[in-house]
C-alpha cells in the first residue's frame, strides 16, 4: 500500500481525531490537510501499515 493510499484510508479517522481535539470544523480541515501535505514532503517509508498508521 503506497502513502496516499494509507492516507486515504485513514483520512476519515484523522479527522475525526482532530475535530475532536481543536473543536472546529475548518481547522479540523487544515489539520487534516497539513498532515497530507506533510506526508508528501517527507516521503516517508513504513515498514507495514501499522507504521504508517501511527505515523498518521
Amino acid at each position: 500500500m503506497d502513502r496516499e493510499e494509507l492516507f486515504l484510508k485513514y483520512m476519515d479517522q484523522i479527522y475525526r481525531m482532530a475535530f475532536f481535539m481543536l473543536l472546529n470544523t475548518h481547522d479540523a480541515e487544515d489539520a487534516v490537510q497539513e498532515t497530507y501535505v506533510r506526508m508528501l514532503v517527507k516521503k516517508p517509508k513504513f515498514a507495514d501499515k501499522e507504521h504508517g498508521k501511527a505515523w498518521l
